[in-house]
């Protein structure tokens, strides 16, 4: 699915670089929807935990997502929406060529299990065989030691701003496209279980994100379109839970790439203009 994002994203930007002339934009007033799905790709981390009894880092962590396999009643059932990772957004043209939105990236961050990193810190009364101090030392990431998932969601809840040009016009398709940056708080609900703790799945403000995105737009008939879009980002969380105990907490950054593909409507709310 990753790949056929990709290519789609690369047609309709191929599409608008040859699409011509620019044509005079007239969006000023317009509100619109769009709900879609996403993939992502995240850099290694580094993970720093606390708590009592322990204070350890794991080095260069390796995460994947996990995107729902295609099934219509889970992908287009209301009730099931939710489930695989989405990205919904409500925006607003405040100018010809400028909108301002919010919305939610439903994202999924999954630890590599059975990876091999390098712990440093110390653990001790847990019960455990992996008591002791570390130093620099290789650790096998096994099941009964961390499993690490903001797998419930790592939600990016985020404000925008854009700037959108149409670059091509035919009857009743106009294709048009946008760049801009977007900055919000991140509330992963994490599924962790680390050193045979009791497992914590709550959600909890964790740190926020920054990110920035070019999209291509695709509108028939005025109202509809279908829009691809990439996104780069930066996410710091500082304050990670990983038990039921506000005690325990871990720390991590990363930085991702998310390609899309959404599916919306717009609407005139205010007269248009054709002042740029």
């Amino acid at each position: 699915m990753k790949k056929n994002l990709l290519l789609v994203t690369v047609l309709l930007l191929s599409i608008a670089v040859q699409a011509g002339e620019k044509v005079k934009n007239k969006h000023k007033g317009k509100f619109y929807f769009y709900w879609g799905w996403n993939r992502s790709a995240y850099t290694s981390s580094d993970m720093s935990f606390q708590g009592e009894g322990y204070d350890f880092s794991l080095g260069n962590v390796k995460a994947k997502d996990r995107q729902t396999p295609f099934q219509w009643d889970t992908y287009f059932n209301p009730s099931t929406l939710s489930i695989p990772q989405y990205n919904m957004r409500f925006g607003y043209f405040f100018w010809n060529n400028y909108e301002v939105s919010i919305g939610v990236d439903h994202m999924k961050y999954v630890m590599v299990q059975d990876q091999s990193v390098f712990i440093n810190g110390s653990i001790t009364n847990s019960e455990t065989a992996y008591d002791g101090e570390y130093v620099n030392e290789p650790l096998e990431l096994k099941k009964d030691f961390l499993i690490f998932e903001h797998s419930d969601g790592l939600n990016y809840i985020n404000a925008s701003i854009k700037r959108f040009d149409d670059v091509y016009c035919y009857k009743m398709l106009t294709i048009g496209v946008s760049e801009g940056i977007e900055v919000g708080g991140m509330m992963p609900r994490t599924n962790a279980t680390l050193l045979s703790k009791d497992r914590n799945d709550e959600f909890h403000w964790a740190g926020y994100g920054i990110s920035a995105l070019g999209s291509v737009r695709l509108t028939l008939w005025k109202h509809f379109f279908i829009q691809s879009e990439v996104k780069g980002g930066l996410v710091n969380l500082p304050d990670v839970r990983t038990t039921p105990s506000v005690a325990d907490k871990m720390r991590h950054r990363f930085s991702y790439v998310q390609t899309n593909i959404l599916f919306g409507f717009s609407l005139q709310l205010l007269k248009s203009s054709s002042m740029e």
